[in-house]
């Protein structure tokens, strides 16, 4: 469009030229403003075409930039989400923690109980111990002490027989 312009300027002034009856000298100046006007539009065209390309590169760029701060957007939000849910979860174990502790020190205080019943036990059990030690070594003595009794008992039996014997003889004599 730029050169229908440029072409439509050059023929007016040419025919404003050649119908006014200016001067060669003027005619090649305008001439020349011309061409230098062309040259102008030419450079300003090319140049246009060159910003037109840089314009779109920079959209193609500024699309694939969105592109990437969508994709990174969509991360931020995933990572958030995890980020909560492991949150979550590290609150959850801390409060499991929190009740094994919780129950590891009743077991702990359980465990000294019953190892303060054992310690108790065992001492009740010792005396016992004691208590018959001492109650088989009576038992023994006692025994031994029957033993003996029944030995003399035995003997005076034996005893009561022969003089029962002797008596009877003596008494079947006597008679």
């Amino acid at each position: 469009m730029i050169k229908k312009i440029s072409m439509l300027i050059i023929v007016l002034c040419s025919l404003a030229v050649i119908g006014c009856g200016v001067s060669q000298d003027e005619y090649d100046q305008k001439v020349q403003e011309l061409e230098e006007a062309q040259s102008t539009i030419a450079d300003l065209e090319q140049e246009l075409s060159s910003t037109e390309s840089e314009l779109q590169a920079a959209e193609k760029e500024k699309a694939t930039l969105m592109d990437k701060v969508s994709g990174l957007e969509s991360s931020l939000e995933e990572t958030k989400q995890e980020l909560s849910a492991r949150e979550q979860s590290l609150s959850e174990d801390k409060e499991t923690i929190t009740e094994l502790n919780q129950e590891l020190s009743s077991k702990d205080q359980e465990l000294k109980e019953a190892n303060g019943r054992v310690d108790d036990l065992e001492q009740e059990l010792s005396s016992t111990e004691s208590e018959l030690a001492e109650l088989r070594g009576h038992i023994d003595s006692l025994q031994t002490v029957m033993q003996e009794k029944d030995n003399t008992i035995q003997k005076l039996r034996q005893e009561n027989e022969s003089l029962t014997s002797e008596a009877a003889s003596a008494s079947e004599s006597n008679e």
